[in-house]
């Protein structure tokens, strides 16, 4: 996959591996949908770009979404053999961003016009 989705997710996937490696808490899961993953990855990335993501923040945000950095890795590694399936995660991840990015800079969302 190439373009900017293609480099969007591959540079996702590896934030979410970097991140989720760097908690120390393993637990045994069932696996977490699609909507979670969304919701985790977009408090973590705003966490990233407000620059305050350290452990504190990381864990904070993985508790609020009741998931653990093995969560986050099981959901990768489970869809890891559907690369069209993490594009359409992917996609969620960033209209889920673009709709954060409207609310917070007063504009209406695109469902609400």
């Amino acid at each position: 996959m190439s373009g900017p989705l293609g480099r969007g997710l591959a540079s996702g996937i590896a934030l979410c591996a970097g991140l989720t490696m760097a908690c120390a808490e393993e637990s045994e899961s069932e696996g977490i949908d699609e909507e979670t993953f969304v919701g985790t990855y977009v408090d973590l990335r705003g966490a990233v770009v407000a620059d305050s993501l350290d452990a504190a923040v990381r864990d904070s945000i993985l508790a609020a979404h009741d998931v653990t950095a093995a969560d986050l890795r099981d959901y990768v590694d489970r869809h890891a053999a559907n690369p069209d399936g993490l594009a359409e995660t992917w996609r969620a991840i960033l209209d889920s961003i673009a709709a954060r990015d409207s609310a917070a800079a007063g504009a209406p969302e695109a469902d609400s016009l």
